[in-house]
């Protein structure tokens, strides 16, 4: 085919064909060597619009000069397009591209290839065996629809070619899709692409001879109708502000444009004929964000505008939605779901980086086709992804389109086998079984597909881009694949950098890792438990200064109380108070860390009866340390442990139901309040008698002081341990009650 092709082209010498200069091979290399095109192609051209009609006329005259001249010398081209069509710097044209080339015989027929661009091919290409130079003549009309509307002449659910064999339909009216075009080029064109070769024009220099004429007669006519109209704009206004003209005659019969009118025209214009471009989706988007903008505002008011559209015309406006990020939801709305899943697939091709981020978020929960389309067009798509936030949001639409169906195939470990038998006297085997290291989880062989399972896989050991690896390992432990989870397992065994993290990071979002070595997982439990706890490190800051200032403000004022009948400065209350102050604050701002914050941040990882001893074993012992320091130092004789060890518990049972519950903060702050003030009065009822105090310090002539002074150290020290949840949910309820 190559070196036929470069004969063919060298026989051909045409100041509109491409000329070679030397072809063969070199090293097994094939080469052709041609003359150096510099202006691109005709598509290129195109993208950018229609062609003026004399600009129409001149292109195709040279390019129907060089058909017409390799059919004299017996060579069909059968793959006449723009892309074919190559420009000079001055915008000259040049046939290219003679691969599909065939050769006529005496006859005037050639065999059929069997092959060419479906968009611009005759009918005959796909139904005979034999053709002539009349299937370019066809594809030549198909060209000049294109040079003229900058669309093609169908609405891309099936080219023409296969519209008129199946449905016999015509060529539209080329009007229809672009004004001011000279009367009478929608039946040319027709002719010339009858279904029936023998129908058509014998040659394409007979169809731009008759372009010509019809061009040169809308000239006439058009430099009459202007003449008439600048006749009337330079009269003087009559009573009626609304004057016609008859373009043939210059007679004022037809009424002048208004601005709201030739608005609503140049609508009605750019919105067909980029819905033609659109295609049912099977083309481009052309609409710049003006052009959609003024269509917008006129197609979703269609009714009130007396506009139609149609199905293909609210899937392009979406595809501009989507585009611009403008009334997407209301377009989103006029469609069925498979438009809108075929609109948001579209606009994942395009360049537009935050248009696809877009479409990708309508994609994450969108129904779709049977078999699925969305999952292997989203990872396609993924594949050529360089902008981050898009392959973000692909990964997004990956993890959760996932489903762990009834039927679907899977992998259970119930911790029963012969490998737990073999190890389950090992201390290994009973972190692992205890502290969630290995527990009986769903995961299904493949998700999705093994190139996409295997492609999540590959993106979590990426190294370049850490945060776009850590999407795709915790999206490979939400679905479950364990196809993912196996390449991730052998890249570790390799020592392959990031496989820890990733699996660490897979282990954060599954409950076990079945085919992980038993090494490999206690690695990724402790490394997640490391994450969680060191994750966000100012809240745990801020979370220990409030429950200090609460512990010490709530002491600092019971000591300060106590010393009710001593002088406002003298030196031994204010050592006291502050001294005992600073001393329970640093207990209670590391019991609510440590008891309260970290077991917390486990949630969903440790099992909760895991939370509920990691919150036990350090909150209480905590504050029985507090509650001793205050009975030595402050009291000053040895704890009394019996009533210190429920006052402990009390102050910690809030923190410890947090560590498995998720309460209201005013909730756990009122168990603080009645954990930490019940113990206390409990230990003065029953100390009463003897007048000794084992926790608060009372006078026995003052017996009200468990209230004043007991009460207030309570409510201090609970709003100390859970002020800033009080504070966030005490600002979502103002700001539901400004909605409301």
């Amino acid at each position: 085919m190559f070196e036929r092709e470069a004969r063919t082209i060298a026989a051909l010498e045409h100041p509109h064909i491409l000329p070679i200069y030397d072809f063969g091979d070199y090293n097994r290399q094939l080469f052709i060597v041609m003359r150096y095109i510099a202006g691109g192609s005709l598509d290129d051209v195109l993208e950018q619009g229609p062609l003026t009609p004399d600009n129409a006329l001149t292109m195709a005259r040279a390019i129907s000069s060089a058909l017409d001249h390799a059919h004299r010398n017996n060579v069909v081209h059968l793959d006449l397009k723009p892309s074919n069509i190559l420009l000079d710097s001055q915008g000259q044209p040049y046939l290219a591209d003679f691969g599909l080339a065939a050769v006529m015989d005496r006859e005037g027929q050639a065999k059929n290839p069997g092959s060419g661009t479906l968009l611009y091919m005759a009918p005959e290409q796909v139904t005979s065996d034999v053709l002539d130079h009349r299937a370019d003549v066809y594809s030549f009309c198909i060209l000049l629809f294109h040079l003229f509307t900058g669309t093609l002449p169908f609405d891309g659910r099936m080219p023409l070619a296969l519209q008129q064999l199946q449905l016999a339909e015509e060529m539209p009216d080329i009007s229809t899709v672009q004004y001011g075009l000279p009367y009478g080029l929608t039946e040319l064109l027709r002719r010339g692409t009858n279904v029936e070769p023998s129908e058509r024009p014998n040659s394409v220099r007979d169809i731009t001879d008759s372009l010509g004429e019809l061009i040169d007669t809308s000239d006439t006519y058009i430099r009459k109708a202007s003449s008439a109209v600048e006749r009337i704009i330079t009269q003087p206004l009559r009573s009626s502000p609304m004057q016609t003209i008859d373009l043939n005659t210059g007679a004022q019969t037809m009424p002048l444009d208004t601005p709201d009118v030739i608005a609503r025209r140049e609508a009605i214009e750019i919105y067909n004929k980029a819905r033609r471009a659109w295609a049912f989706g099977q083309g481009r988007f052309t609409l710049g964000i003006t052009d959609f903008t003024l269509i917008n505002d006129y197609y979703s008011a269609a009714d009130q505008h007396g506009l139609e559209i149609d199905e293909a015309g609210k899937q392009m406006l979406l595809r501009g939605a989507l585009e611009y990020d403008y009334e997407i939801d209301y377009w989103w709305g006029q469609m069925s779901d498979e438009s809108r899943r075929w609109v948001a697939l579209h606009a994942l091709r395009g360049q537009n980086a935050a248009a696809r981020v877009r479409a990708l978020e309508r994609l994450t929960d969108l129904p779709d086709a049977e078999p699925p389309q969305i999952p292997k067009l989203v990872a396609q798509a993924l594949q050529m992804e360089n902008h981050r936030p898009a392959k973000l949001a692909a990964i997004q639409v990956l993890r959760e389109r996932a489903t762990l169906g009834a039927d679907a195939p899977r992998i259970e470990f119930h911790g029963k086998g012969s490998e737990t038998r073999a190890l389950s006297q090992t201390a290994s085997i009973w972190l692992t079984t205890r502290l969630k290291l290995w527990t009986p989880g769903d995961w299904r062989e493949v998700v999705y597909a093994p190139e996409i399972d295997t492609l999540l896989a590959t993106l979590a050991l990426d190294t370049n881009d850490r945060t776009v690896a850590a999407s795709a390992a915790r999206a490979i432990g939400h679905i479950r694949s364990q196809t993912s989870l196996n390449q991730v397992a052998e890249a570790h065994k390799k020592g392959t950098r990031g496989a820890l993290r990733a699996l660490a990071l897979i282990r954060d979002e599954a409950p076990s890792l079945p085919g992980v070595s038993s090494g490999g997982r206690i690695y990724t439990w402790w490394a997640n438990t490391l994450r969680r706890w060191s994750d966000n490190p100012m809240q745990i800051v801020w979370r220990f200064v409030w429950a200090f200032l609460g512990g010490a403000a709530g002491m600092g004022a019971y000591v300060w109380g106590v010393y009710d009948q001593r002088p406002l400065l003298d030196p031994g209350r204010w050592k006291d108070t502050v001294a005992m102050a600073l001393f329970l604050g640093l207990f209670v701002g590391l019991m609510v860390v440590a008891g309260g914050e970290l077991p917390e941040r486990l949630r969903s990882f440790w099992t909760w009866w895991a939370r509920l001893l990691l919150s036990v074993i350090t909150s209480i012992p905590l504050a029985l340390a507090g509650w001793g320091v205050y009975t030595y130092i402050f009291l000053q004789y040895p704890p009394e442990w019996t009533p210190l060890i429920p006052a402990a518990i009390g102050v910690s049972i809030a923190l410890i139901l947090s560590s498995i519950y998720r309460l209201p903060a005013w909730v756990l702050a009122t168990i603080a309040a009645l954990g930490t003030f019940l113990p206390l009065y409990s230990a003065f009822l029953g100390n009463a008698e003897t007048g000794s105090a084992a926790i608060l310090y009372t006078r026995p002539e003052s017996p009200e002081q468990i209230f004043t002074l007991g009460i207030p150290v309570a409510l201090l020290l609970a709003v100390g341990m859970f002020a800033q949840q009080l504070y966030r949910e005490l600002r979502a309820l103002v700001k539901r009650n400004e909605v409301l």
